[in-house]
């Protein structure tokens, strides 16, 4: 849920404050930085905080005032493109972040979710039961933080522990996945 939450407090932010990470109509169709490819794993040892991701790619970021709404016109994608500021962060929001927590890599130019372990979780009923579950709770943190609520409260004798074992989930996932190319 706290990968969620993490995620969701980056999209409502840029949000509020009228940026768009870089949602346009290019000659692949949608071009999308909104998902979770773009957010970075903080390194624990120089992170001041808890935080646990940070987000990045930002060349293509624009803002409310920027927005052009005659190139979405003039792209032949009217209908299918958001046309509207407001449309375009939601879609950012839900088509881009949201289904890429869900597992699927439909805005996310150039990188698909093909690695090679698929094959593991689909011949696993159990595998896929977890990974639809951990999908899941991602979701709901995520969907909790675009709503302002805050993550799931944690007993404070807790914090501590739990946001180590954050950690070390996340290295063991960044290790194993070392040699994965998408």
């Amino acid at each position: 849920e706290r990968l969620g939450h993490e995620c969701g407090v980056v999209c409502r932010r840029l949000a509020e404050t009228e940026i768009s990470w870089g949602t346009y109509p290019d000659a692949t169709g949608i071009h999308c930085n909104a998902h979770a490819n773009n957010m970075v794993v903080l390194n624990p040892f120089e992170t001041i905080g808890d935080g646990l991701l940070a987000p990045l790619d930002f060349d293509m970021a624009f803002t409310r005032d920027s927005f052009l709404p005659e190139v979405v016109a003039s792209s032949h994608q009217a209908g299918a493109f958001p046309e509207t500021w407001d449309e375009l962060v939601a879609f950012e929001q839900t088509m881009g972040m949201r289904t890429s927590l869900a597992g699927s890599d439909f805005t996310s130019t150039g990188v698909s979710n093909s690695s090679g372990a698929e094959e593991a979780f689909d011949r696993d009923l159990g595998l896929r039961t977890v990974r639809n579950c951990m999908r899941d709770t991602l979701v709901a943190g995520y969907d909790a933080a675009l709503n302002s609520k805050p993550p799931t409260p944690v007993p404070s004798a807790d914090k501590a522990g739990l946001l180590e074992a954050a950690r070390c989930l996340c290295q063991l996932a960044l290790m194993t996945t070392f040699d994965v190319q998408c």
